[in-house]
């Protein structure tokens, strides 16, 4: 096969619209095709698509795995906070997958917590760390299920659509993350027609899926997680001393068994797919007062050094009303108060 290789790039040099046409046809190539033509002609892809396109499947574009990590711990220690747990488990097992250069499946994590949590924040966080286009990446997937899966008549239709996608975005750059927020009200088996992209299977159709991210996000087991945190506090021990295998058992079956949910009776769960279940405890006022700091950082308005955080805190809701120990809603709304209370700043200063 030397010779096709050599022939095809002396072709490729010579006319720019043969390349493209090549480029197309690999896409299509039958499966029992000679390995080594399949290997030349997927590396002329890629250079052609890399060249055609704003975003390659490499550097710099799609960060090593220790600038990753690394841009990681940076985020994490300036703009997260309260969620020990979720940060460690994250960075080490992301770490692990990345690092690995053959890994024998997926990286799978599912992040439950009270909306305001961090869930979604950290989803992007890791995202941003990932790639140099953060979430405008093409080798990205976001799906909230009341937007992209409304009907759990279409089921079917979803799942191949979501087959599909997938599998295009793993074409592009098997280095893909692909998350999935709202399980909680996904309609139940949806993610049976996932599996596959899932598991320890080989290769289907030469795509690389095992190299691939995938997040889910939902409030399954937030009262569970909840109940633990709370148990805790009344015990007088140190939130910082919970641990991992305090949550992860409980909080896969509270997923297993949940009614009507994505999760609901699942094979991914079934399967054993999920690596980790990650716990999002809720967040006490000292964790929102960091929130509302960071925030007035990164409005960087000049009346922002006026306002005292705790009069921030103050307009938000804690619970339970006797002793106020959680924020009902974590840091949600933090930027829209801090918002308001540097426009009412600038009207007072201009009055």
């Amino acid at each position: 096969m030397k010779s096709t290789g050599g022939n095809l790039r002396v072709l490729l040099r010579s006319s720019p619209v043969v390349a493209i046409a090549c480029a197309c046809f690999v896409l299509q190539f039958p499966v029992g095709v000679d390995g080594g033509l399949r290997s030349t002609l997927g590396k002329v892809y890629e250079s052609l698509s890399c060249t055609f396109s704003s975003e390659c499947c490499h550097e710099p574009y799609v960060r090593t795995a220790n600038k990753t990590i690394k841009e990681l711990h940076r985020k994490l220690n300036s703009k997260f906070f309260g969620q020990h747990l979720a940060a460690e488990m994250v960075i080490t097992a992301l770490s692990g997958h990345l690092n690995d250069p053959n890994p024998k499946k997926p990286l799978v994590l599912s992040f439950h917590g009270w909306a305001g949590s961090g869930k979604t924040y950290l989803a992007e966080m890791i995202i941003d760390a990932l790639y140099e286009k953060g979430t405008e990446s093409n080798y990205v997937r976001m799906y909230s299920a009341s937007y992209h899966f409304p009907d759990k008549d279409k089921v079917a239709e979803y799942q191949e659509k979501l087959r599909k996608e997938i599998k295009a975005t793993l074409s592009a750059c098997e280095r893909a993350v692909i998350v999935f927020d709202e399980v909680d009200v996904t309609p139940p088996s949806l993610y049976d027609g996932i599996v596959g992209l899932l598991d320890h299977f080989p290769f289907e159709n030469e795509v690389n899926h095992k190299k691939a991210i995938y997040i889910f996000l939902s409030n399954i087991g937030s009262n569970v997680i909840t109940r633990v945190a709370m148990d805790a506090w009344r015990a007088g021990k140190n939130r910082d001393d919970l641990q991992f295998k305090d949550f992860h058992e409980t909080v896969s079956m509270e997923s297993f068994n949940a009614q009507s949910t994505g999760f609901s009776k699942t094979r991914i769960i079934e399967r054993v797919l999920v690596d980790f279940f990650i716990p999002f405890l809720p967040l006490e006022e000292k964790h929102v007062l960091e929130c509302v700091q960071a925030e007035l950082n990164r409005q960087g308005a000049k009346e922002a050094n006026s306002i005292d955080p705790r009069s921030v805190a103050q307009k938000m809701i804690f619970w339970p009303p006797d002793i106020k120990l959680f924020s009902q809603t974590g840091c949600k709304r933090v930027e829209a108060l801090v918002k308001y209370h540097i426009s009412a700043e600038k009207l007072r200063n201009e009055l």
